[in-house]
């Protein structure tokens, strides 16, 4: 509940809602392409929003709990319930809340923690039938095809899972005809709204996905910008921190591979090899797409399923069972690298805020906001930017649009058609001198402020043409 400076949120899991707040949900997409990016879970944080009257600082709290509460919170609560053993199933559950490579990412206002959460409840949907055993026949089968319908539709790279657990599901049920069509009706409806909305803002239904097949209405500028991070080429030399990212979520993870070594010494093939495969099926898909970016990001449902994994090879082994010796080694293992001391400054750190006002903490925390300090909001105002995205805490009536992620910004980089450039008020720029327009808001815009290299300019009383 303190309050953390992380990129994405400030760009559009929390800046989208704050706009959609302030106007219309369909106006906030069309406002900024960045925007689209926003996935289903995101649309909540409209909630603390409205309750709080707009309240930016206590949105923002209140949003990263409920990333938190539905991502790590709820995963580690129904591996706890769903183990006989209940103190295997305390310690999986302890494993995941101390989750050590990319933790900030389920501290945030995000989406990564509630995407993994909807992959390992699918699966255990489909891998026990004792999990939500009231659920049976078509209505499983209805509620799976939901599952499946909201992983990407939260997420999209949720796809990669989805791949690998539809093929698990039809396997399964493959004598089940109609729990297949069901299943895949339902998901097919859940996703479609998704595909649609995408299509009609920007003629790309998996954007930014595939910009380099399906270019759509993108720019140049987006295509470049989002081929770094969407559809980068494999580079050999990354393989290993690839598979070290995918296995040292936690050092406990380690536990997999000798495991699994003992597992094929034994010949013992049963269903609990399925978690690791879906999880390294899955990965392998991202690897292959885009295996230029390591990112342990991309491997949280994958961990979720490790996590599983490991401990129910140890509760269905009965020479581990009821062995203190090896409660005390796993929770220790469990421990080594939850990064406690990490928290303990984390805490420390808010408590010398507690005789801040919001707007110091903010100020001191996101040095960025100190340029919205310099903005006059005139009904909406628009400002341009060439890097800065972060719009979330600027003033009500204000909207950033940089030309890397979004159209309307498009000519402060090309300067193809300056006139367009006439709509914005003021200019957050980087770069210097690249082009006509930049010289000219140079030359004759008003530099308010400068900080971290990026210069704030007021250009209302330049006419671009």
């Amino acid at each position: 509940m303190s309050f953390i400076d992380y990129y994405d949120p400030f760009a559009y899991h929390l800046a989208m809602p704050r706009i959609w707040y302030e106007t219309s949900f369909m106006e906030a997409l069309k406002e900024n392409d960045l925007f689209i990016l926003a996935g289903l879970f995101d649309y909540l944080y409209i909630i603390p929003m409205y309750l709080t009257g707009g309240d930016l600082f206590i949105t923002q709290k209140v949003s990263q709990f409920l990333h938190f509460f539905f991502g790590l919170g709820l995963s580690s609560i129904l591996l706890i319930k769903i183990f006989k053993n209940k103190i295997i199933g305390l310690l999986a559950g302890i494993t995941l809340l101390t989750i050590s490579k990319g933790s900030t990412f389920f501290l945030v206002a995000k989406n990564d923690g509630p995407l993994a959460l909807l992959v390992l409840l699918c699966f255990l949907m489909i891998f026990d039938e004792k999990v939500f055993k009231k659920l049976e026949g078509p209505a499983r089968a209805a509620f799976i095809g939901l599952l499946m319908g909201l992983i990407p539709t939260v997420k999209l790279n949720g796809l990669l899972y989805l791949v690998p657990i539809s093929v698990y599901f039809v396997i399964k049920y493959r004598r089940e005809i109609k729990s297949i069509l069901i299943c895949s009706a339902i998901s097919i409806l859940v996703l479609l709204p998704t595909l649609i909305k995408n299509w009609i803002l920007i003629k790309n239904p998996l954007f930014p996905a595939l910009l380099g097949k399906i270019p759509g209405e993108s720019t140049s500028q987006m295509r470049l910008f989002y081929s770094k991070f969407v559809g980068s080429d494999f580079q050999i030399d990354l393989l290993m921190q690839h598979f070290s990212y995918f296995l040292l979520g936690k050092a406990l993870f380690i536990l997999v591979l000798p495991i699994l070594i003992y597992k094929i010494y034994k010949k013992d093939i049963n269903k609990n090899y399925i978690p690791v495969l879906l999880a390294a099926s899955s990965y392998f898909i991202y690897v292959i797409i885009n295996g230029g970016l390591p990112t342990y990001r991309f491997v949280f449902p994958g961990y979720f399923l490790i996590c599983f994994f490991i401990f129910k090879e140890i509760e269905d082994r009965p020479i581990f069972q009821n062995k203190t010796w090896l409660v005390l080694i796993l929770l220790i293992f469990a421990l080594a690298d939850s990064k406690l001391d990490k928290s303990i400054k984390a805490a420390k750190k808010m408590s010398a805020n507690w005789n801040s006002s919001n707007k110091e903490i903010v100020n001191r925390e996101f040095s960025y906001s100190q340029f919205w300090n310099y903005i006059e909001p005139e009904g909406k105002t628009y400002i341009a930017s060439d890097y800065l995205t972060n719009s979330y805490f600027s003033k009500k009536g204000t909207r950033v649009n940089c030309a890397l992620v979004d159209r309307m910004a498009e000519d402060l980089m090309t300067c193809k058609k300056p006139e367009t450039l006439n709509k914005f008020s003021y200019a957050l720029l980087r770069e210097s001198g690249i082009n006509d327009c930049y010289k000219n808001i140079e030359e004759n815009g008003i530099a308010l402020h400068r900080i971290n290299g990026i210069t704030l300019y007021d250009i209302r009383k330049i006419n671009f043409k």
